[in-house]
């Protein structure tokens, strides 16, 4: 029986003050002319640097790789080679860039082709199949706890190790070589009425019996992911982590519907990239990661939330399956090319006035700190158009060209000084980086990612605004 396939993503912050998760569905045309689907979910590794860098990384990776090489007669071998391709992407980053050195993520992706799924996964993100109310896991668990499972229900039990906890992870995608690929070695087979579900291991604050249920009562897959993520966040979890998931709905084709998503090529919730607006138009961009390291100037702004939010290629949600990290805002990007990343990225919950004029281009704001003194001086950038891409090039990373509104903004006048990060530094206790040659006006040195991640979170604390580091 010929099948199709629909889709819906969605993502939630949890507890975390950022998005570390991203995910990816790519449509794709298989060798006998008719669709098929890439779909990934990428877990930035919590508690490392710029884990929300390493799965978006890690996602694009993947998708050059894939839209690339598919269709393929062998498409485990396609994924599989892609996993290396975005495991070498973070160890070229790290070479060039040694304060990211502890970055990384773990991931499962897939492609649905015909009547059968076949995926590779790195960590402890899952794959599971949801068929006739019953909870599958089918992919490879590569934490602690897994490989005890696994060896106990190969017959050869062994003690788990007192230090050790079950959730530590055994295999990731690092940089460094990759202990295990869980890579299927046949196409698993699909039928219809069959719901798969991809998603990051914040979903395990849910039991195998809430998924079902929810699964049962929700009829299509956008209403099953909202219905995951308004559980994990009901449950209040104090340490939730980052969620995301993937929902696919397996029926059998009509003969009026060739694909069950309309209007887009990819959808995508990744990190930071300004192609795509994410909840309330607030955007940011990866690059900022790479300049955040020893000698490099550090940047920051005040996104368009103080004078009205972006509108970056916005469709109907109703003609769309599509989902970022917010029920309320719905966005995708049309994209008839091959594959592109489109993305958003969550804000934390910090609530944007109502209406706010526009400011003058070119207006200097310095906002008042709570303990005193002022934040660094904030330059007024005009809001404008411009077209990103070429349709000419070859890379899917650059089409389809298309025309990209970014709303009003403000950024750093200046590299952030000694000066201005003195207070913050006093005031987390993280030290003031070595400053020898430096005056009082030279711009600050030696300070990592997380540590202009958490200035950028206290500059907002301090002024009631909301302050990031700058994209692309």
């Amino acid at each position: 029986m010929k099948l199709e396939f629909e889709f819906a993503g969605s993502q939630i912050n949890g507890a975390r003050d950022y998005q570390e998760d991203a995910f990816l569905i790519t449509h794709l045309t298989d060798a006998n002319g008719q669709p098929s689907a890439f779909v990934i979910v990428a877990d930035g590794m919590g508690g490392h640097n710029a884990g929300n860098l390493a799965s978006n990384m890690a996602t694009q990776a993947f998708n050059r790789h894939v839209s690339a090489n598919y269709p393929a007669t062998n498409p485990a071998a396609v994924l599989q080679e892609a996993v290396t391709k975005a495991n070498e992407s973070i160890k070229e980053t790290i070479a060039e860039t040694p304060a990211l050195r502890s970055m990384g993520c773990t991931m499962v992706a897939a492609i649905l082709e015909q009547d059968k799924i076949i995926w590779a996964s790195v960590g402890d993100s899952h794959l599971y199949l949801i068929r006739d109310n019953e909870l599958q896991k089918i992919n490879a668990d590569h934490s602690y706890g897994g490989f005890l499972d696994r060896m106990e229900a190969a017959g050869s039990p062994i003690d788990p190790e007192p230090t050790l906890s079950r959730n530590m992870l055994m295999s990731a995608i690092t940089g460094d070589e990759i202990n295990e690929i869980d890579v299927s070695e046949a196409p698993f087979n699909l039928v219809a009425g069959d719901r798969v579900l991809i998603c990051s291991d914040g979903l395990d604050t849910l039991s195998f019996d809430d998924i079902i249920q929810f699964s049962d009562w929700s009829k299509s897959p956008k209403d099953f992911v909202n219905a995951l993520m308004q559980a994990v966040e009901k449950a209040d979890m104090p340490r939730q982590d980052n969620t995301t998931a993937i929902a696919v709905n397996v029926r059998a084709s009509s003969d009026q519907t060739e694909r069950a998503v309309e209007a887009t090529d990819t959808i995508a919730a990744v990190a930071p990239d300004p192609r795509a607006g994410g909840r309330r138009g607030w955007f940011i961009g990866m690059a900022a990661a790479l300049i955040v390291c020893i000698g490099a100037a550090i940047f920051f702004m005040r996104p368009e939330a103080l004078f009205g939010p972006a509108k970056v290629a916005e469709v109907d949600p109703d003609t769309l399956t599509i989902l970022s990290d917010e029920d309320e805002d719905e966005t995708g990007v049309a994209d008839p090319a091959p594959a592109e990343t489109v993305s958003a990225e969550p804000a934390p919950p910090v609530a944007p006035p109502a209406k706010i004029a526009a400011r003058p281009s070119g207006e200097i704001i310095e906002d008042n700190l709570k303990s005193g003194g002022a934040g660094p001086r904030m330059v007024v950038i005009p809001a404008g158009a411009f077209q990103m891409g070429s349709s000419r090039s070859t890379s899917p990373d650059e089409r389809p060209r298309r025309e990209v509104s970014v709303a009003q903004f403000a950024v750093s006048q200046y590299e952030i000084t000694v000066a201005e990060y003195a207070p913050f530094a006093a005031a987390s206790g993280r030290g003031q980086p070595a400053a020898r040659g430096l005056t009082q006006n030279s711009p600050v040195r030696s300070v990592s990612w997380d540590d202009a991640r958490a200035y950028a979170a206290w500059l907002s604390a301090e002024t009631g605004q909301r302050y990031r580091l700058a994209s692309e």
